[in-house]
């Protein structure tokens, strides 16, 4: 576990790293600016689609009924874990992302 509540820690225990955890960020997009993901924070969101409240869902208008895909983009960056001391090994991290749509 991290001591930094922003990173995702190591999760394994022989021949591990030390003293750095894993941020995830949102990519930029269109509809919102590069977002930190914060582990296990319910009001951390990252917004990569635009308002559909007078939509079909994700669908427009005109594009009722036809299969829609869409990329999300993230940033995984190994960063110092606050002021630990770094040691040389094996980093491994796990997360659930919950995908809400409209």
């Amino acid at each position: 576990m991290a001591t930094d509540t922003t990173l995702l820690g190591n999760i394994l225990t022989l021949n591990h790293a030390t003293g750095v955890g894993l941020e995830i960020r949102g990519a930029a997009n269109n509809y919102s600016t590069e977002t930190l993901i914060i582990p296990n924070e319910s009001t951390s969101v990252y917004n990569d689609q635009r308002d559909t409240t007078n939509d079909d869902n994700i669908y427009g208008s005109s594009e009722n009924g036809k299969v829609q895909t869409h990329t999300l983009n993230f940033l995984a960056t190994l960063k110092r874990d606050s002021n630990q001391k770094i040691g040389s090994g094996n980093f491994k991290a796990n997360a659930i992302f919950t995908i809400d749509y409209p």
